[in-house]
């Protein structure tokens, strides 16, 4: 299946999550060519409400949209920014493999509602730590 890099693509991030901002703002730094346009769901979710997604879904769980308006989430949201990011561009053929992107997956949704509670934890040991 061909994937494409270089057609636009959604973000749909939770703004919240002090640990989604950090790797959001990683992968911002890395953007650019300005290929990936970032939208921060916790400030409303925009377009998303077209396809029928809450806010609450769109904060529970990335999203993206590809540049023919399919909605994409999980660690298949991952891959499609990877494809798009130098320095990930070499990883995305392997981890959008069928295989590779259920373990993403499962690793993904054992995440997602843990997210907080591991940003507060890591904030507690950064701030032990200082």
């Amino acid at each position: 299946m061909k994937h494409p890099t270089n057609k636009p693509l959604t973000v749909y991030y939770d703004g919240q999550c002090p640990l989604c901002t950090r790797e959001i703002s990683f992968y911002q730094r890395l953007d650019r060519k300005g290929v990936i346009r970032w939208h921060d769901v916790s400030q409303g979710i925009g377009d998303l409400a077209c396809d029928a997604v809450t806010q609450k879904q769109a904060l529970d769980r990335i999203h993206a949209r590809e540049a023919d308006g399919s909605i994409i989430t999980g660690a298949e949201a991952f891959v499609a920014m990877w494809r798009r990011l130098p320095g990930f561009k070499a990883v995305a053929p392997i981890a959008g493999s069928r295989p590779a992107l259920g373990v993403l997956e499962r690793g993904y949704a054992w995440f997602a509602p843990r997210r907080h509670k591991i940003s507060r934890w890591l904030a507690g040991r950064e701030r032990r730590r200082a």
